[in-house]
Protein backbone atom coordinates (compact mmCIF):
# COMPACT_ATOMS: atom_id res chain seq x y z
CA UNK A 1 0.00 0.00 0.00
CA UNK A 2 1.17 3.55 -0.81
CA UNK A 3 0.08 6.55 -1.47
CA UNK A 4 0.66 7.94 -4.78
CA UNK A 5 1.79 11.92 -6.12
CA UNK A 6 1.95 12.35 -9.49
CA UNK A 7 2.48 16.21 -10.89
CA UNK A 8 4.58 17.63 -13.90
CA UNK A 9 7.11 18.60 -11.25
CA UNK A 10 6.67 16.17 -8.66
CA UNK A 11 7.07 11.93 -7.85
CA UNK A 12 6.29 11.04 -4.15
CA UNK A 13 5.45 7.53 -3.11
CA UNK A 14 4.21 8.43 0.78
CA UNK A 15 3.92 5.62 3.59
CA UNK A 16 4.62 2.78 1.08
CA UNK A 17 4.89 -0.61 2.75
CA UNK A 18 5.38 -4.09 0.88
CA UNK A 19 4.97 -7.54 2.94
CA UNK A 20 6.75 -10.79 1.49
CA UNK A 21 6.40 -13.62 4.17
CA UNK A 22 8.11 -12.33 7.13
CA UNK A 23 9.91 -9.92 5.38
CA UNK A 24 8.45 -5.92 5.99
CA UNK A 25 9.04 -3.28 4.03
CA UNK A 26 8.79 0.99 4.05
CA UNK A 27 9.58 3.78 2.44
CA UNK A 28 9.16 7.42 1.43
CA UNK A 29 10.41 8.84 -1.48
CA UNK A 30 10.24 11.63 -3.43
CA UNK A 31 11.78 13.69 -6.75
CA UNK A 32 11.43 16.43 -8.47
CA UNK A 33 10.89 16.08 -12.37
CA UNK A 34 11.57 18.65 -14.83
CA UNK A 35 8.53 18.61 -17.27
CA UNK A 36 7.66 14.90 -15.86
CA UNK A 37 11.39 13.58 -16.67
CA UNK A 38 13.22 12.36 -13.62
CA UNK A 39 16.96 14.10 -14.64
CA UNK A 40 20.35 13.61 -13.18
CA UNK A 41 20.61 16.52 -11.13
CA UNK A 42 16.69 16.79 -9.73
CA UNK A 43 16.68 16.21 -6.63
CA UNK A 44 15.40 13.18 -4.93
CA UNK A 45 14.71 12.42 -1.06
CA UNK A 46 13.48 9.35 0.69
CA UNK A 47 13.63 6.62 3.76
CA UNK A 48 13.48 3.28 3.40
CA UNK A 49 13.43 0.16 5.54
CA UNK A 50 13.70 -3.41 5.34
CA UNK A 51 13.28 -5.71 8.56
CA UNK A 52 13.39 -9.67 8.41
CA UNK A 53 14.56 -10.23 4.94
CA UNK A 54 16.16 -13.21 3.73
CA UNK A 55 19.54 -12.19 2.19
CA UNK A 56 19.20 -15.48 -0.83
CA UNK A 57 15.39 -13.58 -1.80
CA UNK A 58 16.96 -9.98 -2.13
CA UNK A 59 19.82 -10.90 -3.95
CA UNK A 60 17.67 -12.56 -6.42
CA UNK A 61 15.61 -10.29 -6.39
CA UNK A 62 18.17 -8.10 -7.47
CA UNK A 63 19.62 -10.20 -9.95
CA UNK A 64 22.64 -11.38 -8.14
CA UNK A 65 24.24 -14.69 -7.34
CA UNK A 66 26.06 -15.44 -4.53
CA UNK A 67 26.29 -18.04 -2.29
CA UNK A 68 24.73 -16.29 0.93
CA UNK A 69 22.01 -16.53 3.35
CA UNK A 70 20.89 -15.28 6.43
CA UNK A 71 17.97 -12.52 7.52
CA UNK A 72 18.89 -8.77 7.61
CA UNK A 73 17.25 -5.71 8.75
CA UNK A 74 18.24 -2.31 6.88
CA UNK A 75 17.48 1.73 7.16
CA UNK A 76 18.38 3.92 4.47
CA UNK A 77 17.84 7.86 3.98
CA UNK A 78 18.71 9.16 1.24
CA UNK A 79 19.16 12.44 -0.62
CA UNK A 80 20.77 14.41 -3.39
CA UNK A 81 20.28 13.77 -7.19
CA UNK A 82 20.70 10.60 -9.63
CA UNK A 83 23.95 11.96 -10.11
CA UNK A 84 25.36 12.47 -7.15
CA UNK A 85 23.61 10.59 -4.20
CA UNK A 86 24.07 11.02 -0.62
CA UNK A 87 22.60 8.74 2.11
CA UNK A 88 22.90 7.36 5.25
CA UNK A 89 21.94 4.46 6.91
CA UNK A 90 22.41 0.69 9.06
CA UNK A 91 22.78 -2.98 7.94
CA UNK A 92 22.43 -6.02 10.97
CA UNK A 93 22.69 -9.20 9.45
CA UNK A 94 22.00 -12.44 11.83
CA UNK A 95 22.17 -15.83 11.47
CA UNK A 96 24.20 -15.83 7.65
CA UNK A 97 26.37 -17.89 6.06
CA UNK A 98 28.48 -16.77 2.90
CA UNK A 99 30.21 -19.57 0.57
CA UNK A 100 29.12 -22.03 3.37
CA UNK A 101 30.93 -20.19 5.89
CA UNK A 102 28.64 -19.39 8.80
CA UNK A 103 28.21 -15.85 10.07
CA UNK A 104 27.05 -15.32 13.63
CA UNK A 105 26.52 -11.52 13.01
CA UNK A 106 27.28 -8.30 10.79
CA UNK A 107 26.38 -4.66 11.61
CA UNK A 108 27.94 -1.82 10.04
CA UNK A 109 26.84 1.97 9.71
CA UNK A 110 26.55 2.99 5.86
CA UNK A 111 27.51 6.21 4.10
CA UNK A 112 26.68 6.93 0.33
CA UNK A 113 28.48 9.57 -1.10
CA UNK A 114 28.52 9.80 -4.88
CA UNK A 115 29.79 6.56 -6.42
CA UNK A 116 31.51 5.74 -2.75
CA UNK A 117 30.02 3.31 -0.67
CA UNK A 118 31.55 3.61 2.98
CA UNK A 119 31.14 1.10 5.69
CA UNK A 120 31.52 2.89 8.93
CA UNK A 121 31.61 1.06 12.95
CA UNK A 122 31.84 -2.76 10.94
CA UNK A 123 31.38 -5.60 13.16
CA UNK A 124 31.46 -9.27 12.68
CA UNK A 125 31.39 -11.97 14.36
CA UNK A 126 32.31 -15.71 12.65
CA UNK A 127 33.88 -19.19 14.29
CA UNK A 128 34.35 -17.11 18.14
CA UNK A 129 36.26 -14.23 16.92
CA UNK A 130 35.46 -11.05 16.24
CA UNK A 131 36.37 -8.47 13.46
CA UNK A 132 36.02 -4.49 13.28
CA UNK A 133 36.68 -1.52 11.36
CA UNK A 134 35.60 0.15 7.95
CA UNK A 135 36.00 0.05 4.12
CA UNK A 136 34.97 1.90 1.36
CA UNK A 137 33.93 0.23 -2.21
CA UNK A 138 33.64 2.87 -4.99
CA UNK A 139 30.80 1.45 -7.41
CA UNK A 140 32.31 3.46 -10.54
CA UNK A 141 36.28 2.58 -10.04
CA UNK A 142 35.30 -0.80 -8.54
CA UNK A 143 38.18 0.38 -5.99
CA UNK A 144 37.93 -0.76 -2.32
CA UNK A 145 39.95 -0.08 0.87
CA UNK A 146 39.71 -1.90 3.90
CA UNK A 147 40.87 -1.36 7.38
CA UNK A 148 39.73 -4.20 10.09
CA UNK A 149 41.29 -5.63 13.43
CA UNK A 150 40.41 -9.49 13.75
CA UNK A 151 40.29 -10.87 17.81
CA UNK A 152 40.01 -14.24 19.32
CA UNK A 153 39.88 -16.62 16.35
CA UNK A 154 40.12 -19.75 17.55
CA UNK A 155 42.53 -22.06 15.09
CA UNK A 156 41.16 -25.18 16.16
CA UNK A 157 37.50 -24.62 15.07
CA UNK A 158 38.94 -23.24 11.10
CA UNK A 159 38.34 -26.41 9.29
CA UNK A 160 40.34 -25.43 6.86
CA UNK A 161 43.87 -25.40 9.02
CA UNK A 162 42.85 -28.85 10.33
CA UNK A 163 42.96 -30.62 7.04
CA UNK A 164 46.98 -31.51 7.36
CA UNK A 165 49.00 -34.36 9.19
CA UNK A 166 49.44 -30.88 11.89
CA UNK A 167 46.77 -29.99 14.01
CA UNK A 168 46.61 -26.17 14.46
CA UNK A 169 45.92 -25.17 17.56
CA UNK A 170 45.77 -21.68 19.44
CA UNK A 171 44.08 -18.06 18.71
CA UNK A 172 44.59 -15.23 16.34
CA UNK A 173 44.72 -11.60 16.47
CA UNK A 174 45.13 -9.57 13.49
CA UNK A 175 44.99 -6.39 11.93
CA UNK A 176 44.97 -5.45 8.35
CA UNK A 177 44.80 -2.84 5.86
CA UNK A 178 44.24 -3.21 2.62
CA UNK A 179 42.86 -1.42 -1.07
CA UNK A 180 43.06 -2.71 -4.55
CA UNK A 181 40.80 -3.45 -7.65
CA UNK A 182 39.74 -0.65 -9.91
CA UNK A 183 41.97 2.75 -10.53
CA UNK A 184 43.69 2.74 -6.95
CA UNK A 185 46.02 5.58 -5.92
Amino acid sequence: AAQVEISPHQLAFRHATLRHGNTAIAFDLSAALQNRQFTDLTPLNGDFSMANADVADTLALAGLSYPATGIFDLTFRLSGTRSLPQGAGHLQLRRGTLYGRSIDSLSSDLILKGTQIQLNNLALALNGGKIDGAGTYDLASQAIQLNVQGKAFDLANIADLQRGRVRIDGTLDFQANGKGGGNVG
